[in-house]
């Protein structure tokens, strides 16, 4: 059994480390670069032992370092902003988070708190309005949300003297499981009645962050003032490291990403944690990383590609978005069908008969439709929908140029319509957001109903119902 350090009573058993069965996930060394395999190996003799683990550890750390100096090279020579590494390693998340491996030990000296490229302050927070896209409320207004606002930290702690740390480790998986990674942070800190703390170094987090919000990173100054507005919007303590004094004399739980995947807390009722992560994700999203060039801009996608197809007003422009899924997340439709009790095979299908039964009850079949595609999809998929005769004239692809994990996500959250699968992880997240802010007509746990006479497809979640999303029961590993 493995036991992390605390600040003040040694060794204690990790309280991530609960619930973890035998899936997909269970290679928990998601981003280790080297497989130890020994051929011939006689494991009486110990001098050979002793030789073989000294010439192991050698190699990793040449193939550690080539392929560091290899990433630091590439992002020189293309330009990547200091967040890049997290942009590019969205293409390869899904369900099957212990897919996507990225060298975080060469983006992370880019990403530490701190580090300024160019000065420049964050402002006040939009409102109504973002990348010139209205929302139904006010996000500065709490009044006027649909749900209510939920405190942050989710309780009043009554343990002074616990903490529960986020320190610098490997991550897991890709970008969208971080953001469930980072949610469930909460839920230890809630069940064990403790305040939430980060440390500067803990890259994952900040590369989930900043892509989308309170950034682009080498765009926003990261100074006392941003720290100290993302520590209130948050609720959280941002911090030196574990040895920091305001950790001192605290019985600390230091959680580890694979662990915060895979925890469940059992005191939060579906409907709490809706509104907590929907108040937190409104927050940030009054925040949006919109400045800086295009390949960092969250808005990019937006600005270069909506309405200018028919040369329309961008606010007023209206458009779709299909989200396309890698193709090895069809193995894992079986066990979200299992636990939600319904069969989401058309969601992965994507035909051009589903998304048409989508866009035609709500007229948007003469509106543009973007197509963003998360990784290798089936090129039968791809095929079938832009050799559609009455899709085709309205399909677009992403050009690579704005395609990067920000701008996917808000052309997505912003869209008119949003057509998903709920095996994604990434997918799901849009979708949470999407509620969030009030957005409508968000496809991705659908249904087969018979309205009029005709057979078509229908969301079984709406914008007055939405648990499903947050229901620990129906969801296990996709839970947010």
């Amino acid at each position: 059994m493995h036991y992390t350090q605390t600040t003040s009573s040694g060794l204690r058993k990790p309280i991530t480390r609960r619930g973890r069965g035998g899936s997909f996930f269970s290679n928990n060394r998601a981003f280790s670069f080297v497989s130890r395999t020994v051929s011939g190996y006689d494991y009486d003799d110990k001098n050979s032992k002793a030789q073989q683990d000294e010439q192991e550890v050698l190699r990793r750390f040449l193939y550690l370092f080539l392929v560091a100096v290899g990433v630091f090279s590439l992002g020189r020579m293309h330009g990547y902003s200091g967040v890049r590494g997290a942009q590019d390693m969205y293409t390869q998340d899904s369900a099957g988070v212990g897919s996507t491996m990225y060298a975080a030990t060469a983006v992370e000296s880019k990403v530490e708190l701190g580090r300024v490229k160019q000065n420049n302050i964050l402002d006040n927070g939009v409102k109504d309005t973002i990348c010139n896209r209205r929302l139904p409320f006010d996000l500065s207004d709490t009044t006027t949300w649909p749900t209510p606002q939920s405190p942050t930290p989710l309780y009043e702690n009554t343990n002074d003297k616990g903490a529960v740390l986020i320190k610098k480790d490997g991550g897991f998986g890709g970008f969208a499981t971080h953001i469930s990674c980072f949610f469930h942070a909460y839920d230890v800190a809630f069940d064990n009645k403790s305040d939430l703390y980060i440390t500067k170094d803990a890259t994952w987090i900040w590369q989930m962050i900043f892509p989308m919000f309170l950034g682009p990173f080498g765009v926003v100054d990261k100074n006392e003032e941003s720290r100290k507005l993302m520590e209130d919007i948050l609720g959280i303590t941002i911090v030196e490291s574990e040895n920091d004094a305001k950790l001192e004399g605290k019985e600390v739980i230091i959680t580890a990403a694979n662990g915060l995947y895979w925890s469940r807390t059992q005191g939060l009722t579906s409907t709490q944690i809706r509104d907590h992560r929907n108040s937190i994700l409104r927050k940030l999203f009054r925040h949006p990383s919109d400045r800086g060039d295009e390949d960092e801009n969250a808005c990019s996608a937006i600005n270069s590609l909506v309405g200018k197809k028919k040369n329309e007003n961008l606010v007023d422009s209206k458009y779709s978005v299909v989200y396309l899924s890698p193709k090895g997340v069809r193995s894992y439709l079986g066990k979200l069908n299992d636990s939600t009790g319904h069969d989401h095979s058309a969601t992965l299908d994507m035909t051009p008969d589903y998304v048409k039964s989508i866009l035609q009850p709500l007229d948007m079949l003469q509106s543009d439709v973007f197509v963003i595609e998360n990784g290798e999809v089936d090129e039968e998929v791809d095929e079938r929908l832009f050799n559609d005769a009455d899709l085709s004239a309205v399909m677009q692809k992403v050009p690579d140029e704005v395609r990067h994990v920000g701008s996917s996500v808000y052309l997505s959250v912003l869209a008119d319509v949003f057509i998903g699968n709920p095996v994604d992880h990434l997918s799901l997240w849009i979708a949470r957001m999407r509620f969030a802010l009030g957005k409508k007509n968000t496809f991705v746990f659908t249904e087969k109903k018979t309205v009029d006479g005709e057979d078509k497809w229908v969301s079984y979640v709406n914008e007055e119902n939405y648990l499903e999303l947050y229901d620990r029961t129906k969801l296990g590993q996709w839970m947010a």
